[in-house]
């Protein structure tokens, strides 16, 4: 008996320390800026938001209760100026005119990035 329960529990624990093919966040970005000035538009296969309606974020409107974790995040990336969640899967991000649009970019891909627990981030043309 104690055999068997030796087994099992080695076969748990080779079992455990498998990785299976982790998460792949898909991004699309737009760049917006033909329309205003610095900003982007993040389109991605994850969930961003509850609602169909628009709900726009800016560092002096963060609320502790009302914020979504995810816009605190990405206000944590210099160069941010308001964030807007609108559907689901969207969001639009407005950068300040001094910033490098490539580099706060690239920032904000990280944090979604970790945000969603992704192992990849792949992004769509």
């Amino acid at each position: 008996m104690k055999k068997i329960y030796l087994l099992c529990f080695s076969l748990l624990i080779i079992f455990s320390s498998i990785s299976f093919a982790g998460e792949i966040l898909v991004i699309k970005i737009i760049d917006n800026s033909l329309y205003q000035k610095s900003s982007l538009v993040f389109n991605l296969n994850k969930e961003v938001g509850k609602n169909d309606t628009t709900n726009s974020y800016t560092i002096s409107s963060l609320d502790e209760k009302s914020t979504p974790v995810l816009v605190k995040k990405i206000f944590t990336v210099p160069g941010i100026v308001k964030i807007s969640l609108s559907e689901r899967y969207q969001i639009f991000i407005q950068i300040g005119e001094a910033f490098n649009l490539d580099e706060v970019k690239e920032n904000i891909i990280t944090t979604l990035k970790k945000h969603y627990h992704a192992d990849e981030v792949m992004l769509k043309k």
